[in-house]
């Protein structure tokens, strides 16, 4: 799984996630489109916690 797909199961817009992460919409489409590796580790543990999942499941697998 990955940070588009559990955010979709979530039924959130990614407007919606980047609030509650604190980061720009930007970056998060770029982590969803896997063009940044820069991701630290700070947000992995939010965007999973966020989502309900954990870091490996979205980062990864």
């Amino acid at each position: 799984m990955n940070v588009k797909i559990a955010r979709l199961k979530k039924h959130m817009t990614q407007n919606e996630l980047c609030e509650k992460v604190g980061i720009c919409r930007s970056f998060l489409s770029r982590i969803e489109n896997g063009k940044d590796g820069n991701v630290t580790k700070e947000v992995m543990l939010k965007l999973a916690s966020i989502l309900e999942t954990d870091v490996v499941a979205l980062f990864f697998e």
